[in-house]
């Protein structure tokens, strides 16, 4: 009765098979291309998911030495200005002088004070992100285990 026009997409024509292999894993490599040749849809999708969930595996452990590297950089930095500014410290020092009189060694101090805090709180920090990741990463090695088990046992030894 209506002569309503189609979107492109509803066309019977253009239904285009879906590669689900893509979805299977967040992050999942791409199927290779001997593996998208398969005429088997469940080979490809075993693979793709044990390939993605490795690919998981090698980022979070990136991401464990990228922390771990910024932590002992802060660390370094934080260790650097506290040397710096006990060397001030100690040349705002007089014998015989009460070192509470003088403003600017006071504020040294507190500054010396806040620093210390910065590093043991970076300290806290590095460690609280790498146990977190850690713990990511040990789930994904067991994911990744199950699915090299399951691809070896639908695919068996010869893929």
């Amino acid at each position: 009765m209506y002569d309503l026009p189609i979107h492109p997409g509803y066309l019977l024509e253009s239904v285009r098979s879906v590669d689900p292999t893509r979805y299977l894993v967040p992050g999942a490599v791409p199927p290779t291309s001997d593996a998208s040749t398969s005429d088997d849809a469940i080979d490809a999708l075993v693979q793709a998911q044990a390939k993605g969930l490795e690919a998981l595996v090698e980022r979070v452990g990136a991401l464990i030495e990228a922390r771990q590297k910024a932590g002992q950089e802060a660390a370094a930095t934080i260790s650097r200005d506290l040397t710096y500014l006990e060397n001030l410290i100690i040349d705002r020092y007089r014998l015989g002088e009460r070192a509470t009189d003088d403003r600017t060694y006071v504020k040294l101090r507190l500054e010396q004070l806040r620093l210390h805090s910065e590093l043991r709180q970076e300290g806290v920090s590095c460690w609280r992100d790498t146990v977190l990741l850690a713990k990511e990463l040990a789930d994904l090695v067991r994911r990744a285990e199950d699915a090299r088990s399951r691809e070896t046992l639908l695919l068996g030894d010869g893929k």
